[in-house]
């Protein structure tokens, strides 16, 4: 699979962009829908990259940028063609009083801390690019930070008994008499570890 994928556009200009903000001191992986569909051997529409980066930073350090997402840590950053990346700098989410975006954010340099707070377990596995070219395996390239329970993002969208996100789905939700406010955020329960979906 990694073969066809170097003449992808958007992967080439995801992969430098990893490869520039890690030569300058930075953590960098893929993030998102990307990884996931790595994983189902299904080749990506577009590449995200995470980062310890802060916003200003990445708009320095690339000649094309907008910052489109700044205060939230997001900025695109455009190559010479027609190609847009979305690059986020690692976060932690303060609470989410109106159940969409977070009340306040902090940047972070811990991958971890930014893939707990993401809503869905699959958007919360990173993919290191140079491990996937060098393995060939998406899986043995894939970061993850399994969890205990929601995300805090996702919290809101388990109020109702009848609904739940994809993590209550796959560990158990909170019970119904916790209330949404006294619901614990995910607990990192160590390491990182690689997941296999087969």
């Amino acid at each position: 699979m990694i073969g066809h994928l170097k003449h992808n556009a958007h992967y080439t200009a995801a992969r430098e962009i990893v490869l520039a903000l890690r030569a300058a001191g930075h953590q960098a992986y893929f993030a998102g829908g990307c990884v996931r569909d790595l994983l189902l051997g299904i080749d990506p529409q577009d590449f995200d990259v995470a980062t310890s980066a802060t916003p200003d930073v990445v708009l320095h350090l690339f000649p094309k940028t907008l910052a489109v997402g700044a205060h939230f840590g997001v900025v695109l950053v455009c190559d010479e063609g027609s190609v847009t990346t979305e690059v986020a700098t690692f976060r932690h989410d303060d609470v989410y009083s109106d159940g969409r975006r977070p009340d306040a954010v902090r940047f972070s340099t811990d991958p971890r801390e930014d893939v707990l707070r993401r809503d869905f377990t699959i958007n919360g596995m990173l993919l290191d690019p140079v491990a996937f070219e060098e393995t060939g395996d998406a899986a043995k390239a894939t970061l993850d930070y399994p969890r205990t329970t929601c995300a805090p993002s996702a919290i809101p969208r388990c109020a109702s008994p009848r609904t739940s996100c994809a993590c209550c789905a796959q560990y158990g939700s909170p019970p119904a008499s916790t209330s949404r406010s006294s619901r614990e955020p995910c607990r990192p329960s160590g390491t990182p570890q690689l997941r296999s979906i087969r």
